[in-house]
């Protein structure tokens, strides 16, 4: 977020600004993308059977089913890389939520769903979820992290290893400290301002 708009980022985690709170419409883009993760979530969780929308993902969905799978994982850790309750937002560092993690023998595999086109800071993020799931599943030597693009198919991967920690966890730790107050946030005005909680047109403050 930071990366994307330093005000959008100040907004949400310095000010602490409330969110607009109101209904997304199931059939906008953000709409479709919740509804897809919540059918594969409770897919896995053997609660709901796939629409017809997913039905070309069963055979896949399915495997995952073989092994220890989780879906919607969430972590945090502290600046000493020490796990800590997801809900402690004063002592967290880093957090998130893993689409789906599952456990194959010393490879911990991770995924993540996406609607919609291929980003580059997609990439960025596989680094960060294959960090997370190493430093939870700690006798584990290799994390292979996929992003599954559900109306593509398509399924870039990457793959971290334990001995690559190290580097990893300074370009984010350096991440973060780019973030931290005190500077001006500027605005940074581009495309992704529509799907922000914060612009204009979805009932924020900020003008854009």
């Amino acid at each position: 977020m930071y990366e994307n708009c330093p005000s959008s980022y100040k907004r949400r985690y310095v000010t602490k600004e409330a969110v607009p709170v109101g209904e997304i419409d199931p059939s906008s883009p953000r709409g479709r993308g919740l509804r897809l993760h919540n059918e594969i979530e409770n897919y896995l969780n053997g609660e709901q059977s796939l629409s017809h929308e997913m039905l070309r993902f069963r055979e896949f969905l399915d495997a995952l089913l073989e092994h220890d799978t989780q879906p919607e994982v969430q972590w945090s850790f502290d600046r000493e890389w020490n796990e800590v309750p997801f809900e402690d937002k004063e002592n967290g560092m880093l957090r998130g939520i893993l689409d789906c993690i599952t456990r194959r023998s010393h490879v911990v595999e991770v995924y993540e769903w996406k609607t919609g086109r291929e980003y580059p800071d997609h990439a960025s993020q596989r680094v960060l979820y294959g960090l997370a799931a190493l430093l939870l599943h700690p006798g584990v030597d290799k994390c292979i992290v996929t992003t599954l693009y559900l109306d593509s198919g398509n399924k870039p991967l990457t793959e971290l290893t334990r001995d690559q920690m190290m580097s990893y966890k300074w370009i984010w730790e350096r991440k973060v400290n780019q973030c931290q107050p005190p500077q001006p946030y500027h605005m940074r005005p581009n495309w992704k301002c529509k799907f922000c909680d914060f612009s204009r047109r979805n009932g924020g403050k900020c003008p854009n």
